[in-house]
């Protein structure tokens, strides 16, 4: 089989230049035909003329050399806007590849947003996973210790999901988590000037009020212990009761 000849395709630039040649081409016949059939009528005229006028060599010559200058004027001109053309065409060639590129950034943008959506959502579930129901393990709604419950009342809080969000939990009336009870009476101490720093001062008020024993007056609860000391109000687990296990006999 003989090997396939590549042939040189001529670009867009050629193309219009070459149909705007033939176009002029086609023009020019038709204008020349035209001046040729005026001329054949008039040189008609010009023989009845002639013959009472002799033709001047001269004059043809002048003539002559005339349109020959205007041609190459013409000539000049035509090789001048074939050049305004080729810049014409490649300033929107340029155009084309700068806004294909445009078009190819806002696929890849688009396809990145699809990406961060599709992550942000995966991130969502694998949160949702991790935090399970929220109501296992120290997390677990349980009635709050009537002490306590009595202490702190009722207060608003901002969800942790969302802030815009306010909860209002009743500590004296419903089950809450153990964070919360301890976010809340971390609050209460707070607002009551115990804190002192991350460290809480208990005073003689608040002892009596939670019935606390003498030893805790002007106690330093530190950061450290505040979980034991929030634990401290909570009914101690049976290791017993745990470890029971019902026998048929």
């Amino acid at each position: 089989m003989p090997p396939k000849t590549k042939t040189n395709k001529p670009n867009k630039t050629e193309e219009v230049i070459n149909n705007e040649k033939d176009n002029i081409k086609d023009e020019i016949i038709e204008d020349v035909e035209s001046e040729e059939s005026d001329m054949e009528d008039k040189s008609d005229n010009d023989e009845n003329k002639s013959k009472k006028k002799p033709i001047d060599n001269e004059e043809l010559k002048m003539k002559k050399e005339e349109l020959k200058n205007r041609k190459e004027d013409l000539k000049g001109k035509m090789k001048s806007t074939d050049k305004e053309i080729q810049a014409i065409e490649k300033t929107l060639d340029d155009k084309r590849k700068e806004r294909k590129e445009i078009e190819k950034e806002i696929f890849h943008i688009d396809k990145s947003l699809d990406k961060c959506h599709q992550d942000e959502l995966n991130k969502k579930e694998k949160d949702k996973k991790k935090r399970g129901n929220g109501n296992g393990g120290f997390n677990k709604k349980l009635p709050v210790p009537e002490k306590l419950g009595n202490f702190l009342g009722k207060m608003k809080f901002a969800d942790k999901d969302d802030p815009n969000i306010i909860i209002e939990y009743d500590f004296k009336n419903e089950e809450c988590s153990r964070p919360i009870v301890m976010k809340a009476l971390n609050k209460k101490f707070t607002d009551m000037g115990l804190k002192e720093g991350q460290n809480t001062k208990l005073n003689t008020e608040v002892v009596k009020i939670l019935g606390l024993g003498k030893e805790y007056e002007n106690k330093e609860v530190k950061f450290t212990e505040f979980q034991s000391f929030l634990a401290s109000f909570y009914p101690k687990k049976s290791k017993v009761q745990k470890n029971t296990v019902e026998l048929d006999i």
